[in-house]
């Protein structure tokens, strides 16, 4: 048998950042990783960050699709998940 769809390509799920995670900034509020902590006491993990500061949005100019999600235009003009 062979795949449907032909050979998959690798995917690199490494971090493009090579510094250690602790050093890197949080997505939230800016302040490095290593300041947070991580509450695993509930089935979800919830990331406390040491500030109620947050870095401000990013402004989204592409349409969303039904989940809220950006959609990717393809070649055409149209848009690819909507």
């Amino acid at each position: 048998m062979s795949a449907a769809f032909g050979q998959g390509k690798p995917v690199d799920y490494g971090p493009d950042d090579s510094a250690p995670t602790e050093d890197r900034p949080c997505p939230l509020c800016g302040h490095r990783m290593g300041d947070h902590a991580i509450d695993h006491s509930t089935p979800e993990s919830i990331l406390v960050c040491p500030t109620t500061d947050r870095l401000p949005e990013r402004p989204i100019d592409t349409p969303l699709n039904e989940f809220g999600m950006p959609v990717e235009p393809v070649e055409d003009g149209r848009t690819r998940g909507m």
